[in-house]
């Protein structure tokens, strides 16, 4: 007769085996923290990538750096590698854990890396804390440098064919944000690349196209906070040019005659504004500003909204201040803007019952 019961104590003994501690006499991978900071910080904003969108993006950026030595780790056995396929395991666990581990049954043993501490006994890699005052004055250079630096003619040209060849395929997206990391300090110049691409396309272009290009400011957005300096002015230049993106858009969605269209389109963006939402890349009132925006109706700015009186008492300086925290467009007429601030109002009070746009 046949015996069943082997095959589960075997399935057993591996889940055993993936359990147990390392002993001296296993095989071991040991990673090790590159010394290199900036190797390092390509290889986690890699691994995060390829833990979200796996096997083919790497494959992608394979190809496409094969000259570029910060990237051979992708190709070759090399400590570098050893850390950059931990890291990615580690992403899709969901943590770093500290003890060793097995991979895979039968493998070997993974070591994670410890914390490097310098002389003083402190980690590293720790950041240096600065007063509010002396971050203000960082950020404003950093700002500044941002905003002074520009692009190589051809490097201008091939982020103008990448936004405007975009499509919703992951690779085409996945392509257009490397650009946008490897070029950082450009942020300025390629935001407004992508602003003039949904602000001033041609009117036949599609809502495809236009979906797309706002994908690659979400993947922006989402990439600001990565451990690449500069990273974060994608976040502050995109903050100033979302409103006026979803300006264009929602012109674009009431200009399509197919319904059907013009609805799938609404729900994709609006899916993109319910994940900044969940990712708190901005506070809710600013997210809630551009929700506003985009399901304005072609009559939404008439003044058909109640009026605050505390709007009617500010001047136009501060109704502008008030815009830019609300994700409404600054560069309006007081009447404009005193409209699109009270259909937000309105708006807002919408959202608190609890309806979705």
């Amino acid at each position: 007769a046949e015996q069943p019961a082997a095959p589960v104590r075997a399935e057993a003994k591996a889940e055993a085996d993936e359990e147990r501690r390392l002993s001296e006499e296993d095989p071991r991978v040991r990673v090790g923290l590159p010394e290199d900071v900036e190797q390092r910080q390509v290889i986690e904003l890699m691994a995060g990538y390829v833990a979200a969108d796996g096997a083919p993006f790497e494959a992608i950026v394979r190809e496409r750096e094969r000259a570029n030595p910060l990237f051979a780790f992708l190709r070759l056995k090399c400590a570098e590698a050893t850390y950059y396929r931990w890291k990615v395991y580690s992403l899709l666990m969901g943590s770093d854990r500290s003890e060793p581990y097995l991979m895979q049954r039968d493998g070997v043993f993974w070591v994670p890396p410890g914390r490097r501490r310098d002389e003083r006994g402190g980690v590293s890699d720790a950041q240096h804390f600065l007063t509010g005052r002396q971050a203000e004055k960082a950020r404003d250079r950093e700002r500044g440098a941002a905003r002074r630096s520009s692009l190589h003619p051809d490097d201008k040209e091939t982020c103008r064919t990448l936004v405007l060849q975009l499509t919703v395929s992951r690779a085409k997206i996945a392509e257009a944000m490397i650009f946008a990391m490897d070029h950082v300090e450009a942020a300025g110049e390629i935001v407004e690349t992508l602003e003039d691409a949904l602000v001033r396309c041609e009117p036949t272009t599609s809502l495809s196209a236009r979906l797309a290009r706002l994908y690659l400011a979400s993947d922006l957005l989402r990439n600001s906070g990565m451990p690449v300096r500069g990273a974060q002015h994608y976040r502050t230049l995109l903050q100033a040019s979302l409103p006026r993106l979803v300006v264009a858009l929602n012109l674009a969605a009431r200009a399509t005659t197919s319904r059907i269209a013009a609805r799938s389109f609404e729900d994709r963006c609006l899916a993109v504004f319910a994940v900044w939402l969940r990712w708190s890349i901005f506070p809710p009132l600013y997210v809630h500003g551009l929700e506003s925006l985009f399901v304005a109706s072609s009559a939404a700015d008439d003044g058909s909204f109640p009026r605050p009186a505390a709007l009617d008492a500010l001047d136009l300086e501060a109704l502008r201040r008030k815009a830019r925290m609300s994700g409404i467009p600054d560069a309006t007429p007081r009447d404009l803007l005193l409209a699109r601030l009270a259909r937000l109002n309105a708006y807002v009070k919408f959202r608190a019952l609890g309806n979705e746009p």
